[in-house]
């Protein structure tokens, strides 16, 4: 019997789901369910309102869905959905580049299938790894999970106190007033998909690192006594803001956030294509991050997949104490501390730049060919020394060109490179540091390659498409003109219409009325005669007038009658053509504002 109320309860849940009902509609519906079937014992007990509904679905019949679906999610699956979807857009195998995903380990067997399948018609897949920026994110999380410092669960404790009770933010806020702080006064969230903003989220906390402490060790304990007994979220929030470890711990990770990933992850989170610039900024990135650790001897100029030759584990190579970077804001923390709190500090900060370094050096594409040939798309790269990275970039790209246009791009490339190319075509903005040095800001890569002008039979074959595209839109300019102005003409003809369609019904209302008053008088006639020849047979001489005078006035009414029965009917008939008319009118017209609105869509 409990079953079989667990199950309606989740029918029920999953409708309004479904249906997209609020989950305030559901803290009633269990009385209306009672009322309206008082002899169901199940509907007696049905029992949900609006927080049972919320846990219903988030935390049973949401995760049991989920995983469902990832069961189902089976690569042969996703192959044939790939495959058909190409099909249904008409597009064909050949023309998919490649396959992108969030890591680089996920949906090979998939990759596998659709490769496998692309051989068939002769080409492949761009095979360049997953997202550069969730490797960047994952590698600052397996750092930090390295470690017992649980930074982003303490961020989370300040962040959920303030999260549903505006009591509690307005408290905050009457503090930071009191301090007269002109800053942000709220608490940002840490969103563990995007690992690198907690260091926004630290920042805000270190801002508001006074009126927190301020709020929490002074203000609770006296005037809110009752939220803060046997509160544990406030016991750890309160260890967080009272201990020196916690605070130069935040320190660190602002200093890893901000010095090391924030550059890299702001370059490659704009909309521009930048894959021209991933071989050096990858590489930078893993350098950058030795360089917080180990000796510049032992990283010293190596670059690209040189840097993966480093060991970076070995003792004599580590950074001592005073020279590993911890960041300024850091280090002033550490008198602070106790020796063994150092220690232990310091210990953790290795640990963390030794798990990072390990990540990326596992995950990042270094020694990837087509990454360090593709960078010469880079205006700064227009030379005849790299004649064959542009031939192996055209080898690699499968079923991308033909043989005879692979022999070509060489010879295009020697014309590019000798040709002469205006500055401001690449060159966006010149101006000086502080210091007077030159800072070159770079058009995006696609703008300038949109203006290079490779070969002449390009340029004539572009040309003449100006001239497709000139009478292209002179035609339609054409046709919307003419559409408006069928457009307003139909609107005139339809209200017109529509009076003729009224004009109709109200002499078919007319022409039904007049039909009734001759049935009446036609009636009264045929009563009166009736009266009359009963009259005559029994010459009563007073009902032989009155039948008389009844027949009379029928008589006059009914010819009355036929005469403007017989005027509506011709009017009804004009009108009628008349809409007959207009409506085919309406119908030709209609057609031809068809084919013009074909033709600007077109």
């Amino acid at each position: 019997f409990q079953e079989q109320i667990t199950k309606v309860e989740a029918i029920w849940a999953l409708t309004v789901a479904q249906r997209g009902y609020s989950f305030n509609s559901c803290d009633e519906i269990g009385d209306v369910f009672h009322h309206m079937f008082p002899d169901s014992k199940i509907a007696q007990k049905f029992s949900m309102q609006s927080r049972k509904t919320s846990y219903v679905l988030s935390h049973g019949l949401g995760p049991y869905f989920h995983q469902e679906l990832i069961k189902s999610l089976k690569p042969a699956i996703l192959k044939t959905a790939i495959l058909d979807s190409l099909k249904a857009d008409g597009l064909e195998l050949k023309q998919l580049l490649m396959l992108g995903r969030d890591s680089p380990f996920v949906n090979l067997s998939l990759e596998n299938m659709i490769e496998n399948e692309m051989k068939k018609v002769g080409c492949g897949l761009l095979k360049l790894g997953g997202c550069h920026l969730h490797v960047a994110h994952n590698g600052f999380k397996a750092g930090l999970s390295s470690t017992d410092w649980n930074i982003h669960n303490k961020r989370i404790d300040i962040y959920s106190w303030f999260k549903q009770s505006p009591a509690r933010k307005e408290d905050l806020i009457d503090i930071i007033s009191d301090c007269n702080c002109v800053i942000e006064k709220t608490i940002l969230y840490f969103t563990n998909t995007r690992w690198v903003l907690l260091g926004k989220v630290i920042t805000r906390v270190l801002t508001l690192w006074e009126p927190l402490h301020e709020y929490f060790l002074m203000y609770l304990p006296v005037n809110k006594k009752q939220q803060v007994q046997n509160n544990d979220r406030y016991e750890r929030i309160k260890e967080s803001l009272t201990s020196y470890v916690i605070k130069i711990r935040l320190q660190f990770v602002l200093f890893l956030c901000e010095t090391i990933f924030d550059r890299f992850l702001t370059l490659f989170q704009q909309e521009a294509p930048l894959i021209h610039l991933l071989y050096y900024e990858l590489p930078s990135l893993y350098r950058l991050v030795l360089l917080q650790f180990l000796t510049s001897d032992c990283v010293g100029d190596k670059v690209g997949g040189d840097l993966l030759y480093i060991d970076f584990k070995l003792n004599e190579k580590q950074l001592n104490n005073k020279n590993i970077r911890i960041g300024e804001g850091a280090r002033k923390l550490l008198s602070n501390l106790t020796q063994k709190e150092r220690e232990t500090f310091y210990e953790d900060v290795r640990t963390i730049y030794h798990t990072i370094a390990e990540y990326l050096k596992k995950n990042l594409p270094l020694r990837n060919s087509f990454l360090r040939d593709i960078q010469i798309f880079h205006p700064s790269y227009r030379s005849v020394q790299y004649s064959d990275d542009i031939v192996r970039i055209s080898r690699t790209v499968p079923g991308l060109l033909s043989d005879q246009e692979i022999d070509y791009t060489r010879d295009e490339w020697l014309n590019y490179s000798l040709e002469h190319i205006d500055e401001t075509w690449y060159i966006k903005e010149k101006k000086k540091d502080y210091l007077g040095a030159e800072i070159v800001i770079y058009h995006r890569i696609d703008y300038y390659w949109n203006k290079v002008q490779i070969n002449k039979e390009i340029i004539k074959s572009v040309q003449s498409s100006y001239l497709v595209y000139k009478q292209d839109l002179h035609l339609k300019k054409v046709a919307a003109e003419r559409l408006e102005k069928e457009n307003k003409e139909n609107l005139k003809e339809a209200e017109i219409y529509k009076e003729i369609l009224n004009e109709e019904d109200e002499l078919l209302l007319k022409q039904k009325t007049l039909q009734h008053e001759l049935n009446d008088a036609t009636s009264i006639i045929a009563d009166a005669s009736e009266r009359l020849q009963l009259a005559l047979k029994k010459k009563d001489s007073i009902e032989i007038d009155r039948s008389t005078i009844l027949i009379h006035g029928g008589n006059t009414k009914s010819k009355e009658i036929n005469e403007q029965l017989s005027k509506v009917t011709e009017e009804l008939i004009k009108i009628q053509k008349k809409r007959k008319s207009k409506f085919s009118q309406q119908q030709q017209k209609r057609q031809k504002t068809l084919t013009d609105a074909s033709i600007i869509l077109n």
